[in-house]
């Protein structure tokens, strides 16, 4: 076994694809408790976090996470459009 890993030394990526993202998959309440549970029970297990394909309307629910997150996990989020790919 992996001493690193049977002491909790590990990180994770998080890829979301988020084409079909819309107004209608906008539940606030969901995504504060995600990110709250996330960062007071996994602190510094994010090593990045990809956002691919994000709609001009997710600009305005990010203002809002982003606000949300500690500074260093809001650094490690990425976002990746269509040309980057």
């Amino acid at each position: 076994a992996n001493s690193s890993y049977s002491q909790g030394n590990y990180q994770f990526v998080v890829l979301i694809d988020m084409a079909d993202w819309g107004l209608q998959n906008w539940n606030m309440q969901m995504i504060y408790s995600a990110v709250t549970i996330l960062q007071q029970y996994y602190p510094e297990r994010l090593s990045k976090a990809l956002l691919v394909n994000t709609p001009w309307i997710f600009n305005a629910t990010w203002a809002i996470i982003k606000g949300w997150l500690n500074p260093r996990t809001a650094s490690k989020v990425c976002f990746i459009g269509q040309e980057d790919t």
